[in-house]
């Protein structure tokens, strides 16, 4: 462990607690944890960190308008702007349509 690695922990009721380097917990969180253990990296700055989180919200939820981001960092706590999720939303779902539709061509 280094100093200023990123932990993240879940804890149990009972007192048991998992070290996680992402993670859902909720409804459907065996889907999304499913799709971070697929995509997530090592080293993702707070930019691709975010693109993920929205990548992976998106397997469950329709838009922007159903989610909330917050990123915690040196002790700061800040929003991110919902201006800021809808124009990613809508980038990668431009990016989904055009990758389907490369992959129907190329039948």
């Amino acid at each position: 462990f280094k100093y200023g690695e990123p932990k993240l922990y879940q804890t149990e009721p009972s007192g048991a607690f998992n070290e996680w380097k992402a993670n859902a917990i909720g409804r459907n969180a065996a889907t999304l944890r499913e799709y971070l253990e697929k995509n997530w990296e090592a080293n993702l700055d707070e930019e691709k960190t975010i693109r993920l989180t929205v990548q992976t919200l998106l397997e469950v939820v329709e838009s922007h308008e159903n989610m909330q981001l917050c990123v915690i960092k040196n002790g700061s706590i800040a929003m991110v702007e919902d201006d800021i999720l809808e124009n990613l939303v809508a980038a990668i779902k431009k990016e989904k349509e055009e990758a389907e539709e490369a992959k129907k061509n190329k039948k």
